[in-house]
């Protein structure tokens, strides 16, 4: 990650006075809320919300995160824009995908497309939008992530980026021993992912303005 300062002319001031709340405090989750703060990202701005175990919280104490520390409800009803980094099994229903989609649904300026961290938020997403009375993709696409067999379930079926498991596994082993070997690695690997197109994205078109004007990133 490149200074947070730095990173304003290629965001257009997407992060300006926005809150970032991250769900989940495991090696995911602290890495990122470290990131953000070592480079400069407001920590009054951040907010992590996690399972509250004594370890947990003695690791973002160390990490000096312990202010940025709160409860699930407090984080999605505060954040500009929220990142799961934690299994949507861990994180409960209220960040299960149809909260936060029907919250897009309501910003004054709706998004056209959403991309889920993960595909296992895709039925709460399609129910959000199935029970306001929208329809995907003709006023939604939605795109996941990982091409989970559930892609294939879904109605309509939802299009995924597929990562490449095999040398993903095969990449980090080899890496490990030329670390064991003392070879130094790379600072980025960086292998090909693979749009899978399915029936859950359309082209981009406008949409008409609500009256709203939160925003949230699924």
């Amino acid at each position: 990650m490149t200074n947070f300062a730095d990173c304003a002319e290629y965001t257009d001031g997407l992060l300006d006075g926005k809150t970032i709340g991250i769900a989940g405090f495991g090696h995911l989750g602290s890495s990122i809320a470290a990131a953000l703060a070592a480079n400069g990202f407001p920590k009054e701005r951040l907010l992590i919300s996690c399972g509250g175990s004594a370890a947990t919280l003695a690791r973002a104490e160390r990490m000096g995160l312990a202010s940025c520390m709160t409860d699930t409800h407090t984080l999605v009803s505060r954040a500009d824009f929220i990142l799961l980094a934690a299994r949507p099994q861990d994180i409960g229903l209220e960040l299960y995908g149809y909260p936060a989609m029907h919250r897009l649904m309501s910003c004054e300026v709706p998004p056209t497309a959403v991309l889920l961290l993960w595909d296992e938020l895709g039925p709460g997403a399609l129910a959000a939008i199935r029970n306001g009375r929208r329809r995907v993709p003709e006023d939604f696409s939605l795109l996941g992530f990982n091409d989970d067999d559930l892609c294939s379930l879904t109605n309509p079926m939802l299009s995924s980026v597929r990562q490449p498991a095999e040398e993903l596994g095969e990449t980090a082993v080899q890496l490990l021993d030329e670390m064991r070997r003392g070879i130094v690695p790379p600072p980025v690997t960086r292998l090909k992912n693979h749009l899978i197109l399915r029936d859950s994205v359309a082209p981009y078109r406008e949409q008409e303005a609500t009256t709203s004007t939160e925003r949230i990133s699924l």
